[in-house]
């Protein structure tokens, strides 16, 4: 009686071993893309299954239209990836933006006059433009992180092209350089955690006939105080005293009313 012969897996299943891999790992890169985290590894998932992929055609070693699916998968699922990073990012930046409360449709607005208001509003004021805060009057915002911003405008000066420098402006005619306005504000934050970048939080500009001229915080522009593009985050209980600069177009009236806003609303208090 013969032996038994010893079993050999057949030809046609091992050369098809690249193959099968290939459609299992580009699978796997599918499920890893949509996995928080995790999908930062996709790409490696799917480098091994389009390699693999790859080697099998190229050898011809069977199983070609599942080592083909395994690539296309492979593909699919690193581009999945990508998407679903930048969809995590975008909702981890956002719940943690509004983690420390949530941000109202309108700012809470209070304003407690000074004793003397330095401008020409009214001490009795609400903010709003036919109404505006007195000069030297301080009001609360409350920001995009949950906390309390004070707000005062100790004074302004509508032309105030002597007192700014813009390098920018080096070479422009001086008929078509802005006409530089400069605020003199004090902040103060009040809030359960360290704020963001005031520059984030709060907008100051011009209203005048027109459109409100909103100013672009510029790190490039110097100005006789601290900067209010260069201000950096503030702890609750910190204050500052900075210049605002708001650059308008050459020809602007006086007559018009300063404006400060949140970028946590559409709310608008105007002080003159």
């Amino acid at each position: 009686m013969n032996p038994e012969s010893p079993s050999v897996e057949s030809p046609s299943a091992a050369s098809r071993t690249l193959a099968v891999w290939a459609l299992i790992l580009g699978i796997l890169t599918l499920v890893v893309a949509v996995v928080p985290f995790a999908n930062f590894g996709a790409w490696l998932v799917a480098i091994a299954a389009l390699v693999l992929g790859i080697v099998s055609l190229v050898k011809r070693r069977g199983g070609r239209g599942m080592a083909i699916t395994g690539i296309v998968l492979s593909v699919l699922g690193a581009i999945l990836s990508i998407v679903m990073v930048l969809v995590y990012s975008a909702v981890f930046i956002f719940s943690a933006i509004s983690s420390d409360g949530d941000v109202a449709p309108s700012s809470t607005l209070t304003a407690t006059p000074t004793a003397e208001p330095t401008g020409d509003g009214a001490a009795g004021g609400d903010g709003t433009e036919e109404s505006p805060f007195a000069l030297g009057t301080p009001f609360d915002v409350e920001g995009m992180a949950g906390g309390t911003w004070t707000i005062t405008v100790d004074d302004a000066e509508f032309d105030a092209g002597d007192a700014v420098d813009n390098p920018n402006d080096d070479g422009v005619p001086a008929d078509e350089a802005p006409q530089y306005a400069l605020l003199h504000v004090t902040l103060e934050y009040d809030g359960s955690g360290t704020s963001l970048v005031p520059q984030m939080e709060l907008q100051f500009g011009y209203a005048g006939t027109g459109e409100t001229v909103w100013g672009i915080p510029s790190s490039d522009i110097t100005t006789p105080a601290e900067s209010f593009a260069t201000l950096g985050s503030m702890e609750p209980g910190d204050s500052a005293t900075v210049d605002v600069v708001i650059a308008l177009p050459q020809g602007t009236q006086t007559g018009g009313t300063w404006a400060v806003s949140t970028t946590a609303s559409d709310t608008v208090l105007y002080v003159g």
